[in-house]
C-alpha cells in the first residue's frame, strides 16, 4: 500500500524536501493516516518502531 507523497495533499515544498532526504514513497502508516490528519481528524495509530508514524504528524504540523 506504499504510495507516492505526490498523491497526497501535501505542500510541494515539503515533498521536495522529503525527496532530497531520500523519502519518495510513503510507508503504510503514512499513507493511511496523512489524509485523515490533514483533514483535521484526530488520529491514534499503532505500528512498529521506525515505521514512519512521527513523520505523519510532523508533515501535518509543517503543512498547517
Amino acid at each position: 500500500m506504499k504510495d507516492d507523497f505526490n498523491k497526497l495533499d501535501i505542500n510541494p515544498n515539503i515533498i521536495k524536501t522529503l525527496e532530497k532526504e531520500g523519502l519518495k514513497r510513503t510507508k503504510d502508516v503514512q499513507f493511511k493516516t496523512l489524509p485523515l490528519i490533514l483533514g483535521g481528524y484526530d488520529v491514534i495509530a499503532t505500528s512498529p518502531s521506525q515505521s514512519g508514524k512521527t513523520l505523519s504528524y510532523v508533515i501535518a504540523l509543517l503543512q498547517s
